[in-house]
């Protein structure tokens, strides 16, 4: 799976690379440097070590939803910054839910599968999320993560996807598993 560029049904993730108007994006956007966990304004060679081909400590990519042909917002994920999380940085500050339930879906399944090691991925943001969010991480397999006394849920949105969760949602090798309709009793 390349991490260049991820397909959807509604958007596609393009990835972003290192470079001046990276830097400048994050300048002018403080909300986005919180979302990544960045503190202050940083030089190229910091996003360059961060986002070099061999790591995974911090990918960006563009959200392009398909019905509106260019980008509405970033999709992260963020290595370095405690334990691995995904986040969403849209422009517009709405929740494009339906971009975001399939994005979502599509950043779970790269990362269990680039990183067979994680036991565990996040989903960060830097403030509360309002209920539609909140039930769409339900969705997608993820529980609220109280187990941090330094993270008020009050104030930020922090939520974790065990792997043992994913691979029952998704199937190991992150295969589809339907509504679990061969159930037996």
């Amino acid at each position: 799976m390349s991490l260049d560029e991820i397909e959807g049904g509604q958007a596609t993730l393009t990835r972003v690379r290192a470079s001046p108007k990276l830097v400048e994006e994050f300048k002018k956007r403080p909300n986005l440097r919180k979302v990544c966990g960045i503190q202050k304004d940083q030089d190229l060679a910091f996003f360059k070590y961060l986002m070099a081909d061999d790591e995974l400590l911090l990918l960006i990519w563009d959200i392009t939803p398909s019905s509106v042909g260019k980008s509405i917002g970033y999709a992260c994920f963020v290595g370095y910054d405690g334990p691995p999380f995904i986040t969403f940085y849209y422009f517009d500050e709405e929740p494009h839910l339906d971009v975001s339930r399939e994005l979502l879906e599509a950043m779970i399944q790269v990362f269990f599968n680039e990183a067979p090691d994680e036991p565990s991925l996040y989903f960060y943001l830097p403030r509360p999320v309002d209920d539609d969010i909140h039930a769409h991480l339900i969705e997608g397999g993820f529980d609220v993560f109280d187990d941090n006394p330094t993270l008020d849920n009050d104030e930020v949105a922090c939520y974790v996807l065990e792997r043992y969760t994913y691979d029952a949602y998704y199937g190991e090798g992150g295969k589809a598993q339907g509504e679990f309709e061969d159930y037996d009793e």
